[in-house]
């Protein structure tokens, strides 16, 4: 799978490959559809706040469903679209 990422502090985010995780016991894996960069992530990209690097850039996306985890997962329907006033 590809994702935007950053290696060290002040680094640009490059596109790159990683590997495909499977999701564990109660976890999901996404499909993401469409992701993009936004302000947040240059400031994480920075270092203004830190997180594990290498770290991929990931705060803006739309997804599907691609795989559950182990069983006793409840999925439940969630949209964020109400939050973004896309009712």
């Amino acid at each position: 799978m590809r994702a935007a990422i950053v290696h060290h502090y002040g680094q640009t985010p490059v596109l790159g490959g990683i590997p495909t995780p499977r999701p564990g016991s109660r976890q999901v894996l996404i499909s993401l559809r469409t992701a993009a960069l936004n302000p947040i992530d240059g400031r994480l990209s920075r270092g203004d706040w830190r997180i594990m690097l290498p770290g991929a850039m990931d705060l803006d996306m739309a997804a599907a469903l691609q795989t559950i985890g182990m069983t006793g997962l409840a999925l439940t329907t969630w949209s964020n679209h109400s939050a973004a006033g896309l009712s």
